[in-house]
């Protein structure tokens, strides 16, 4: 774990927070929350991979349901992806 992978783990961890309940069920917030924690932990890219796979999976749904817009979506997928090691945008 690095500083600024701690910092984007608060940022991430602020944002989804701060969303509002009708946006994220409490499961659902429970699941990126632990993705946060899961990508600031993860020892290898493909650890951190599988992590964003899920997570990107869950935030995607949310787009289909009409809950969630794309650009929702690809700003806290960034924030979780800052989370995990800098090598894991080349394998998402």
């Amino acid at each position: 774990m690095t500083t600024d992978r701690h910092l984007a783990f608060k940022r991430a961890r602020d944002h989804i927070s701060g969303i509002a309940p009708a946006k994220l069920f409490d499961h659902e917030r429970e699941l990126l929350d632990n993705a946060a924690e899961d990508l600031l932990l993860a020892g290898s890219a493909d650890e951190a991979h599988a992590v964003h796979e899920t997570a990107s999976i869950a935030l995607q749904m949310l787009v289909e349901s009409g809950r969630w817009t794309e650009v929702m979506k690809d700003q806290l997928l960034a924030l979780l992806d800052a989370c995990g090691p800098a090598n894991l945008l080349a394998h998402a």
